[in-house]
């Protein structure tokens, strides 16, 4: 180790110290923890933040805007409360600005933030009671802890937890959380809803008919049908049926709506209808809610709709129900016909391109559907489920631009086919109808019959020529980088201090590799940008380290080293830190 000369130490030590004030480089997060705790119909939230640091007599500036009908209740770090603070109304919530005390030493930093927030599930049918998003300001990875009340039982979450009981833990990066959970009996009745309980639904209804139970296990027993389209196992262990007013939480013309987290709205005055279609077409929407979760344009779009409508008209099927026929001549239903079909043909229009609830008519509905049936028809079921393994795969996961997000269903639909034209997708039959209209209005009336069913048929090879997931390459060099790191660093750590963070990194490695075999890529990528933080904070801490002992051996008189490794020039030192001092003194003066 060469020896540090008096000057040269204390321009080091300057630097060093300005670093500690100024540089996210000598802190990093190394956990977050929520937990949630819910009280009759308040909850009071618990938000740590833990820190490691490599340098002495840093201090952490955190500013966190609180949610709306919070109440903050305390803020303390390792040292106790934290009483200097300060708050700025905001629209979305007060914004609260904190600093943290230090005591010199090289401990940990620890942030505790609690509040409560008042009606916290503040939509409420009898039993059920659905949450407000509680969007906890977090940029990494972090783990909450859920309790609910004494005769609470959780139903569905997001992000996804175990089901099934009071208390839930679950660990989410970049998300809102929201809760569904039902309360005890003594609720039931309450506000005029009542629960039903069956295998894969939870039904909340103003009254529970022997009709409902029928048809609600109808579904049941049809249930197969959903993953034999998609080829994916089910999304949650039940689903939440709310039986609302038309205008409430379901939109005035649709029987149903899907809101996400297995929660499904169905309009109370379906409860005289058909409920079985309705209920699948709205599960599908559940099912394709995790394949195309990238998609963040609002709205749906002919692919979901299209999906949807052909599990219910193949659960008609089942069921021996009227399944209307679309596009043939004369039909005796009022559901889109052959003409409307011609003519958007003959339009060149592209409006299903980019097509979302904006308008909500029948053929639309119906196009979609029309989509969905001849791919099936063409190149089979097996082509369908394949795409669904492909959506996943998308290079964005942030898309809001419809066409953009067009074009990657199209491509993937296409993969699965054998590298079709997306023309011939979102067109089907198209050039039969520019050459013979006579025969293109047979294929339309077969494929739109409600007599229709799809079939299998083998795969193209193309089909298996899967994009990799979002972030697996990424993911896969980050720790190829970290294995090279933490090799070359093994054995260079002599501090306590050093060593204590270069096992926090290595542990953090170890995890990374660990997600990315499970394919959580983007978590992997996280654990490993934690991982590569502390290796260069552990590197950091080791040369303070070094530095102090050579400031310790220079002030009591004792070598530092012997032979010419000792003559080092320090006049250069001696002008860098002149100058360096000079110019704060001189930024000193100008700030007085």
């Amino acid at each position: 180790m060469r020896p540090v000369c008096p000057a040269l130490l204390l321009l080091l030590l300057f630097a060093m110290n300005l670093t500690a004030a100024a540089s996210s480089d000598t802190i990093t997060k190394t956990s977050a923890y929520h937990e949630i705790v819910v009280q009759d119909e308040d909850a009071e939230v618990t938000w740590q933040l833990n820190y490691t640091i490599a340098v002495r007599s840093i201090t952490l500036s955190l500013t966190f805007i609180l949610p709306e009908n919070a109440s903050l209740i305390s803020l303390s770090d390792i040292h106790g409360a934290i009483i200097d603070y300060t708050r700025v109304p905001m629209r979305q919530g007060d914004e609260i600005g904190l600093k943290t005390r230090n005591d010199g030493n090289w401990g940990p930093l620890a942030v505790t933030i609690r509040y409560s927030i008042k009606d916290f599930a503040p939509q409420q049918y009898g039993r059920l009671r659905i949450s407000s998003p509680l969007c906890l300001a977090t940029t990494d990875e972090v783990v909450a802890h859920v309790i609910l009340p004494q005769d609470a039982v959780l139903l569905s979450s997001f992000p996804q937890a175990t089901p099934g009981s009071r208390e839930a833990t679950f660990t989410y990066l970049h998300d809102c959380i929201k809760l569904i959970y039902k309360r005890g009996e003594q609720f039931d009745g309450v506000g005029g809803y009542y629960d039903y309980s069956s295998k894969r639904y939870e039904a909340f209804a103003p009254e529970i008919t022997p009709k409902m139970k029928k048809e609600i296990g109808e579904v049941e027993d049809a249930y197969g049908l959903l993953s034999n389209i998609t080829g994916l196992a089910s999304p949650h262990e039940k689903w939440v049926l709310a039986f609302v007013p038309s205008g409430a939480d379901a939109k005035d013309k649709e029987a149903g709506s899907y809101t996400g987290t297995g929660l499904i709205y169905i309009r109370e005055e379906a409860l005289n209808d058909d409920l079985g279609p309705v209920i699948m077409h709205e599960t599908m929407h559940g099912f394709n809610s995790e394949p195309l979760a990238w998609s963040k344009e609002g709205g749906s779009f002919w692919f979901e709709e299209g999906t949807a409508s052909y599990a219910a008209h193949l659960y008609s099927l089942a069921r021996g129900l009227e399944e209307a026929d679309f596009f043939v001549k004369n039909s005796r239903y009022y559901s889109s016909t052959y003409d409307e079909l011609a003519d958007y043909y003959k339009s060149n229009s592209t409006r299903m391109e980019t097509w979302g609830f904006d308008t909500l008519d029948s053929f639309s509905y119906d196009y979609s559907q029309f989509i969905i049936r001849a791919y099936v028809d063409a190149y089979g079921a097996g082509a369908l489920r394949q795409a669904y393994a492909c959506f996943p795969r998308v290079p964005d996961k942030n898309m809001s631009d419809p066409q953009t997000r067009n074009a990657f269903v199209l491509g993937c639909l296409s993969l699965a086919a054998g590298n079709v034209s997306s023309e011939s997708i979102l067109y089907p039959g198209k050039a039969l109808f520019l050459s013979n209209e006579h025969d293109f209005e047979r294929y339309a009336a077969a494929i739109g019959s409600g007599q229709w069913q799809g079939q299998e048929k083998p795969l193209p090879a193309s089909a298996y020529a899967l994009p990799p997931l979002p972030n697996e390459q990424e993911a896969s060099d980050a720790l190829t980088l970290l294995a090279g790191r933490i090799q070359n660093d093994s054995g260079a750590f002599q501090s306590s201090d050093a060593l204590e963070i270069f096992s926090q990194a290595t542990a953090e490695y170890a995890r990374a590799k660990s997600l990315f075999d499970a394919e959580q890529y983007d978590e992997s990528l996280a654990a490993s940008s934690r991982a590569g933080a502390l290796l260069f904070m552990a590197e950091q801490r080791e040369q303070a380290s070094l530095i102090e002992q050579q400031a310790g051996a220079i002030a009591a008189g004792i070598p530092t080293q012997s032979g010419s490794q000792q003559k080092i020039p320090c006049a250069p030192a001696f002008s860098v830190f002149s100058l360096a001092g000079l110019a704060a003194f001189a930024s000193v003066r100008r700030s007085a």
